[in-house]
């Protein structure tokens, strides 16, 4: 029986030299296996077995405890590519608590199971961030905290290395989110507040507001209600600090779609929105009762509409830049009527413009005003018409009536305001009756 000191060589060519006892390798001894790899340490029963050195080919190296030729209890391995392990061992697998070095600057201190990073453990990484926190099968998986060199810091739960479950992230510029994580970004409910007090809580997707939710502006507006890609998209409600409020479609933060819009001054807007301004068919109030329902073009009346005054007087027709403008009918409560051309709320062009006492005059304005040949008809319905010749309009104020019939009629320009003058006389009652009640006044 071998026993004490000896070499063995095998067909295979591994080779030992050491400690015998009964045949096998016991004590200290070397063993070169014929695939490079040498053994230089303890042995028991043949095993290695105590305190050890395995070295390969490739430069890896491993000291420490054996047992039953497996690592076993504490040892060190280095790789040849610079990574290194110093710990607990487990029946050839790092186990229990150790640490563990890679050549770039990475370190993990913590528990190990088979091989992997499991339990509670400290990852340090070269680019500067920390973990610490619960780690499953060689990945953070559960409760844990990162923190990154510019101070930003996640803490909470975690799934394969990725934000996952419910956590709290505060960024280094000053904002906050508390809710809910998938896949390393923000969705489910949450809470996101800024340095400035901003503050949305609803709805996530993807790291952007998504869904329901309502925000809480500085400045005092809240808006309640949808969003899609981090805007406010579809049905929503944004109320501003002076009681303004619309109630309406949105797209991309901006009021698009039907909406109502109630104004601090007390109007109020019930239509279309594009690209944040009246649009289309809308109906706009006014808190004296004034009325206007029609088209609109960027935040002005603009194509056809009617427009109801509180004293009672209504237009209906073409408006451009907000603006009565084209042809147009104009009445007052009087029955008075103006049929007939518009520009920027002035009677200009041709018009017809009926009287309360029945009188009718058909003609040409220019800014609110009966200029040149016209045709005056009475209220007798007998055809009888009275017509404005240049030469009348060339010598106003002439009393005597000429043989064809036509009757002398002064300009408004020219016409007296005095009550001795009036009588009888149809542009003063133009001037007297119609004109200062005719000017469109924004209310």
């Amino acid at each position: 029986m071998m026993n004490g000191h000896g070499i063995l060589t095998l067909p295979n060519r591994d080779r030992y030299e050491g400690n015998w006892q009964n045949d096998k390798r016991h004590g200290q001894g070397t063993m070169n296996f014929a695939d490079g790899k040498k053994y230089v340490g303890n042995w028991m029963n043949g095993m290695m077995n105590g305190h050890g050195i395995l070295t390969w080919p490739n430069h890896d190296r491993y000291e420490g405890d054996w047992k039953n030729d497996k690592r076993h209890g504490y040892g060190t391995l280095s790789f040849a590519d610079g990574r290194k392990y110093v710990g607990s061992w487990n029946n050839g697998m790092m186990n229990r608590n150790g640490v563990y070095t890679w050549p770039i600057g990475d370190r993990y201190e913590g528990d190990w199971k088979d091989r992997k990073k499991h339990g509670q453990g400290t990852m340090h990484y070269a680019d500067g961030r920390r973990y610490v926190g619960k780690w499953i099968n060689g990945t953070m998986t559960g409760y844990g905290m990162l923190t990154w060199p510019n101070y930003d810091r996640y803490d909470g739960d975690w799934k394969d290395n990725k934000r996952h479950g419910y956590g709290i992230m505060n960024f280094v510029d000053g904002r906050r989110y508390v809710g809910n994580w998938i896949n390393n970004m923000m969705n489910g409910h949450g809470i996101l507040t800024w340095p400035n007090h901003d503050r949305y809580e609803g709805e996530w997707k993807d790291d952007k507001r998504h869904g329901y939710g309502s925000m809480n502006f500085t400045d005092g507006r809240k808006y309640v209600g949808n969003w899609a890609n981090d805007l406010m998209n579809g049905l929503g409600i944004l109320t501003w600090l002076n009681h303004e409020r619309y109630d309406g479609d949105w797209k991309d933060d901006r009021r698009h779609g039907h909406g109502s819009m109630d104004l601090a001054d007390g109007r109020r807007y019930v239509g279309n929105w594009i690209n944040n301004m009246m649009n289309g068919h809308g109906i706009l109030t006014w808190p004296n009762h004034d009325r206007y329902e029609g088209e609109w073009k960027d935040d002005k009346r603009h194509g056809y509409g009617s427009m109801n005054f509180t004293d009672g007087r209504k237009y209906v027709g073409n408006w451009a830049n907000d603006l009565m403008n084209g042809l147009g009918i104009l009445t007052w409560p009087n029955h008075e009527r103006y049929d007939g051309d518009w520009k920027d709320d002035r009677r200009h062009g041709h018009g017809s413009m009926d009287l309360a006492d029945g009188r009718r005059y058909v003609g040409n304005w220019i800014n609110d005003t009966m200029i040149d040949h016209g045709v005056v008809t009475s209220s007798d319905n007998d055809q009888s018409r009275t017509t404005i010749t240049e030469d009348i309009l060339r010598h106003p104020g002439t009393s005597d009536s000429p043989d064809d019939g036509t009757e002398n009629i002064k300009t408004i320009e020219d016409e007296d305001d005095s009550a001795e003058e009036c009588s009888g006389s149809l542009w003063c009652h133009f001037k007297k009756v119609m004109k200062p009640r005719n000017r469109l006044t924004k209310s």
